[in-house]
């Protein structure tokens, strides 16, 4: 029987490109995410958000501050034994 091995890589929370910049640049800095990642046998499976959200304390919610919340994309590989 076949075992399924994944691993997961966080991905860059937001990509910002330059006003002359195409958005090719923005494509490879996953593509470089992806080539590096995938060696070994491991291929890249699906992209998931996941967004995480950081509570604050009891002072900083007295003090008006509240929780906020970032979406990562995590890219999923998987490998086959």
């Amino acid at each position: 029987m076949e075992m399924v091995q994944y691993k997961t890589v966080a991905g860059p929370v937001g990509l910002t490109i330059g006003s002359k910049d195409s958005y090719d640049k923005a494509v490879r800095m996953y593509a470089d995410i992806i080539d590096r990642e995938a060696v070994g046998g491991w291929e890249l499976h699906l992209i998931q958000q996941i967004p995480v959200t950081q509570t604050v304390g009891c002072l900083a919610s007295l003090l008006g501050q509240s929780s906020t919340t970032i979406t990562f994309n995590m890219l999923v590989f998987k490998k086959e034994d």
